[in-house]
């Protein structure tokens, strides 16, 4: 269930890809290959699905994302910038879509954690439109988002999935083009 559709202005699906290996999955998420960028998003992704594994989830108690995750990924990957630490305190136009009042990204995360059980790979989608929605991060919340999505995927369906940002050429790196999970 999409908890913020009232923040879109305009309908937006994500698409979403399967693809066949992690290395696959992290030259999507990083396609400019900066080495140190690809190694922290393969570590996040090594470090997340481990941290998972380790949890015992109950079927029926889904998989939460809580904000202090997202800024533990945010600064794994980005270690030497000290505002990744902080959610954003501007506001953010990114795709054509006004981004909530920065005023409320925390409470929308808390909503978020509260209300966003993720059991499968549709409850992930609409935890992504959300997060995408919301857009917690001045910058690299595609990163971000990625890597949770992959992490869990790859945890309840062995295979990683990644949503594309507008203009990532695909060819020859991946499975099925998704619009819908």
């Amino acid at each position: 269930m999409r908890l913020f559709q009232a923040y879109r202005s305009f309908p937006w699906n994500p698409d979403i890809v399967t693809v066949d290996s992690l290395d696959n999955a992290v030259s999507l998420i990083a396609p400019d290959g900066d080495i140190d960028l690809v190694d922290n998003i393969k570590s996040a992704i090594e470090l997340g699905e481990a941290e998972l594994q380790d949890l015992e989830i109950e079927e029926d108690d889904g998989i939460v994302v809580p904000a202090r995750h997202l800024k533990s990924i945010h600064n794994h990957v980005f270690p030497n910038q000290g505002w990744i630490t902080q959610f954003r305190g501007v506001p953010v136009i990114h795709n054509h879509h006004m981004t909530p009042d920065h005023d409320i990204v925390n409470t929308l995360l808390d909503v978020m954690e509260k209300n966003s059980r993720i059991y499968d790979l549709d409850n992930l989608e609409d935890w992504y439109w959300d997060f995408s929605t919301v857009h917690p991060f001045r910058q690299n919340n595609s990163i971000v988002g990625n890597i949770v999505v992959s992490v869990i995927s790859n945890f309840l369906c062995d295979t990683y999935l990644v949503a594309l940002e507008e203009g990532v050429d695909i060819s020859g790196q991946c499975g099925t083009l998704r619009s819908q999970m």
